[in-house]
């Protein structure tokens, strides 16, 4: 008896095994030809001229055409939608709030405090003063502030801004 229990468990394991793969080949089949799914069933319920129709795009109705892909477009069409865009956006009201992480509504704020504003623009006076020190001497500026010359060089060609320890 635990001979024959030995020889069908490795049997009984390759019969479920090819079960489920030929599950899966069915799955995959109709997936992988859609067009001649589509025309076996059309040809088994309607006329002969239906099945040889084209298949709708997934997503569109039946007989409305697709629009041309966005890469064919010209510069003159795609500067038109993006001017229709901005027409449509300036047209609807600006989104009152949103939904965060938490799952809560939550309002945007479109316009700062006062006292945001206020440090806004202090640290943008702090900003401009110290761009007046570095362009007027920025070995100095350098030995004063600690910076490297590199470090200099990028904050002067606008590709870094100043470090957040000296706008503070």
């Amino acid at each position: 008896m635990a001979r024959l229990m030995r020889g069908l468990l490795p049997l009984g394991a390759a019969v479920l095994v090819g079960a489920w793969l030929w599950g899966q080949r069915v799955a995959v089949t109709p997936a992988l030809e859609p067009a001649a799914s589509v025309a076996n069933s059309a040809s088994a319920t309607t006329p002969a001229s239906a099945a040889t129709a084209r298949p709708a795009a997934q997503g569109r109705l039946p007989g409305m055409p697709m629009p041309p892909p966005i890469e064919s477009a010209s510069p003159n069409e795609i500067a038109a939608l993006r001017r229709a865009e901005v027409v449509h956006s300036q047209a609807r009201p600006p989104v009152a709030s949103y939904v965060g992480a938490d799952g809560k509504q939550h309002a945007f704020r479109y316009e700062p405090t006062q006292q945001e504003a206020a440090s806004d623009r202090a640290r943008e006076e702090r900003e401009a003063s110290l761009m007046r020190e570095l362009q007027a001497d920025p070995a100095a500026f350098a030995r004063r502030y600690g910076l490297k010359a590199r470090e200099i060089e990028r904050i002067l060609d606008g590709s870094a801004p100043f470090p957040p320890a000296l706008l503070d």
